[in-house]
């Protein structure tokens, strides 16, 4: 790919998805509805629908459990991605949209990043690293 970036899976598919339904959606709202007699699309003001190019698109995460690392970070794609150090040892849900990285645990988001820009980075954040530090430095003798 040109620019060197590299475009999220979600969003390439997410566009095709939307690109190959879109002429069926505009020809089948116009066709009478066999159960109720009516196109959809006239349907849309009398029941508050909002035709399908108005809902935002599909939001596709790819998701993967990770242990964290003894270092304070998750790996995913060959890159990694500091969280704070509490989840040390701890499992989390790493889950990639667009060009974003979320981690979390349960339900509580632990960490974001953005996407690494190649294989082999390391995104990491000044607070997870001073957080470690601190815990080193009240474990010190």
């Amino acid at each position: 790919m040109s620019g060197g970036g590299r475009r999220p899976i979600g969003q390439i598919v997410t566009r095709k998805i939307v690109h190959a339904t879109k002429p069926w959606l505009e020809k089948a709202n116009q066709r009478v509805h066999a159960t109720t007699g009516q196109k959809p699309a006239d349907l849309f003001t009398k029941e508050n629908l909002a035709p399908a190019s108005a809902l935002r698109p599909y939001v596709l995460a790819a998701r993967h459990e990770r242990r964290v690392d003894t270092e304070g970070y998750v790996h995913l794609a060959a890159s990694r991605y500091s969280v704070p150090p509490d989840c040390i040892g701890g499992k989390v849900v790493v889950e990639q949209k667009d060009a974003q990285i979320i981690i979390r645990r349960g339900d509580v988001i632990v960490a974001e990043h953005p996407l690494a820009p190649k294989p082999g980075s390391c995104l990491m954040k000044k607070e997870h690293v001073d957080a470690l530090w601190r815990l080193t430095e009240e474990c010190a003798p």
